[in-house]
């Protein structure tokens, strides 16, 4: 799982839980978008990923699903 949080100064305005549900093919890996509090999943939307790109780019898709489709923060 890939945990993320994001702060201004020093309070904590979101976190992030990107889960690893499996390999799919060719190396890519299938993700959800977790609650950090209940570790429910937030949106039925998957995103793919390759690991050998970094988790940059996984952040970055994850954070193109949270706005797309308008998921609030989790503070």
């Amino acid at each position: 799982m890939l945990l993320t949080k994001v702060y201004i100064n020093a309070r904590e305005i979101d976190a992030i839980y990107i889960h690893n549900t499996g390999l799919i093919k060719d190396g890519e890996h299938i993700y959800r978008i977790m609650n950090p509090e209940t570790r429910e999943v937030l949106t039925k939307t998957t995103v793919s990923h390759k690991r050998s790109t970094g988790y940059r780019k996984l952040l970055i898709k994850v954070l193109e699903v949270l706005e797309n489709e308008n998921i609030p923060t989790s503070n």
